[in-house]
């Protein structure tokens, strides 16, 4: 039934309005400020995503207009002003913050947006618990806008994990967990994790994650 699907939906509506927050705020604008909004794409027919927008904006959607002509108007418009295309500054800087979880909420952001790339970040950390034979590090991404304090802010993704296996099992203050973040314009993101004794410094564990796309 229509509200079946509309619950089975209504998180990703409510996700795709936090983005659209999202963008307006790095824009410094608010929805008050917007004239109008086209909607593009087969989900630009469904009810309940053109209430959602009405809802936030204030006025209804347009919605009707054939997706492949108004694609090409945008890039029209953008290929006309100058003072948007810059091909040169494309990925010179971060669009997102880039960090890791830690004390179960608290978010460590390791590279800020707006960073110069290429960039490399380390960091330290120790196990939360005594002999842990495993440790997972969750890596997030969050938007300009975001407050980047806590893994439970607005903008906040959640777009990896490295998990830490064969861990000798010691009391915690007995191991260091490197964490590295590489961030360029070739390779995208790359985060390595180790573990090592403190007091002999060899290396126990280590693994590593690659994402292309992370900007």
């Amino acid at each position: 039934t229509r509200t079946q699907f509309e619950q089975w939906i209504g998180s990703l509506v409510k996700q795709t309005i936090d983005k659209v927050a999202n963008a307006l705020a790095e824009a410094d604008l608010t929805f008050e400020e917007i004239d109008i909004v086209v909607l593009a794409g087969g989900s630009s027919h469904i009810p309940s995503v053109q209430q959602a927008i009405t809802d936030q904006f204030g006025f209804a959607p347009q919605y009707d207009r054939d997706v492949s002509r108004l694609i090409a108007e945008g890039a029209a418009i953008l290929m006309g002003n100058s003072d948007i295309i810059q091909p040169e500054r494309i990925h010179d800087v971060t669009n997102h913050h880039f960090g890791v979880l830690y004390n179960r909420i608290d978010f460590d952001n390791l590279i800020p947006a707006g960073t110069e790339l290429p960039v490399e970040k380390k960091t330290e950390k120790m196990p939360l618990t005594d002999y842990a034979e495993e440790l997972v590090i969750n890596v997030y991404r969050a938007s300009k806008s975001s407050k980047a304090q806590y893994t439970t802010d607005i903008g906040m993704e959640h777009i990896e994990k490295l998990t830490l296996t064969n861990i000798p099992p010691k009391l915690k203050t007995d191991l260091i967990i490197d964490i590295t973040f590489e961030l360029t314009k070739k390779y995208g993101l790359t985060v390595n994790a180790v573990v090592r004794d403190r007091e002999t410094n060899e290396i126990l564990t280590n693994a590593h994650i690659q994402k292309h796309s992370a900007y």
